[in-house]
């Protein structure tokens, strides 16, 4: 077989490995928009201004924190981002990111907040949901690129105003949950 032949079929099994896990991970996920209430919840989290990309350290310091110094094992993390990336420059980017408290752990609320935790409710809302699978780090790299034009399209279309949108890293489920608040106008 020649060379040529070779690196034709070397490049077309990679080409075809790419596109599987570029499946795997969710660039080909249908997005389905929902409207439903969402939250209650507990959260303990960091307030953070900066590029949204570094949240997910902050997330595994309070988890890691939360599970050796508290006993208090979390299975979501979260972020709330408050600015769109592409209309503030990446240093000035806000959000809220941390570790959602389980049913079980909600009633040391108090506890936590005299350790000098920050800890605060997310009431229920009715909201705009997406669910996207969570297999690794590159599935949020796939969701934002999916996810988030659609929920603009979306919001857009109905007339409503620009929120936060809350991102729900759900490790049992296996997904990502996005929410953003349905508030009708600018």
């Amino acid at each position: 077989m020649s060379n040529s032949k070779k690196f034709i079929i070397w490049f077309i099994i990679f080409g075809l490995l790419v596109l599987l896990f570029a499946w795997y991970v969710g660039f080909f996920y249908k997005i389905e928009i929902t409207e439903r209430e969402m939250g209650p919840y507990y959260v303990v989290y960091e307030g953070y201004e900066g590029p949204y990309q570094d949240t997910g350290k902050i997330q595994e310091k309070i988890y890691q924190k939360l599970l050796l110094e508290e006993e208090i094992r979390t299975y979501k993390g979260f972020g709330i981002y408050y600015d769109d990336p592409q209309k503030v420059v990446k240093d000035k980017l806000r959000s809220d990111t941390g570790c959602i408290l389980e049913d079980g752990s909600v009633e040391r609320i108090h506890e936590l907040q005299n350790k000098q935790y920050q800890l605060k409710k997310i009431d229920k809302k009715n909201s705009l949901v997406v669910e996207f699978p969570f297999k690794n780090r590159v599935s949020i790299m796939a969701g934002v690129f999916r996810v988030y034009p659609r929920i603009n399209e979306y919001m857009s279309e109905k007339g409503y105003g620009e929120v936060p949108m809350m991102e729900i890293y759900d490790v049992l489920n296996k997904k990502i949950i996005y929410i953003a608040e349905i508030k009708t106008g600018n």
